[in-house]
Parts: C-alpha cells; structure tokens; sequence
C-alpha cells in the first residue's frame, strides 16, 4: 500500500496529501530532462506521522519519449543477490 491510495502505510491514517495538483513546484518537484523539458515529482505525505513518498507524475511518466530521455541518462540499479 501507497500513500497514493490515500491511507497511509505506516499509521493507517487516511490524513494523506498531495501536490499532484499543483503548477508551483520547487527544484525538488522536477527531473529536468532538457532545458525546456521535465518531468514532476508528485509529493504525498501524512499528515498524522509525516510519512512521504515521491512518485514522477503519471502522465509525465506515460509519455515515452520522457522515459526515453530519463533512462538514456540515469544509471540502472544493479540487482544485488
């Protein structure tokens, strides 16, 4: 279970927010892909035990070519045995 979902996790409360809504979004709020190019950062956070998650946004994250751009530069986590 998410924050996402809006119950929280860790607590079980349903006190969850979001900025998923909001056009105002610091530098955190973003994964600059090109000048002229991001994707945002959806913040969620309890408001009863001050949980959070980050998710990108879901339409950012659909479009391919945005997926394309991030993978091109981040490195792939190596899976650990």
């Amino acid at each position: 279970m998410s924050l996402k979902s809006g119950t929280c996790s860790a607590c079980g409360e349903s006190n969850v927010y979001t900025n998923n809504e909001s056009n105002r979004r610091g530098e955190r709020g973003q994964i600059v892909l090109s000048a002229f190019k991001w994707m945002y950062i959806d913040t969620y956070i309890c408001s009863v035990c001050g949980k959070f998650e980050e998710y990108v946004n879901d339409k950012d994250f659909r479009d391919e070519k945005n997926r394309e751009k991030l993978f091109q530069e981040w490195d792939k986590v190596p899976k650990n045995f």
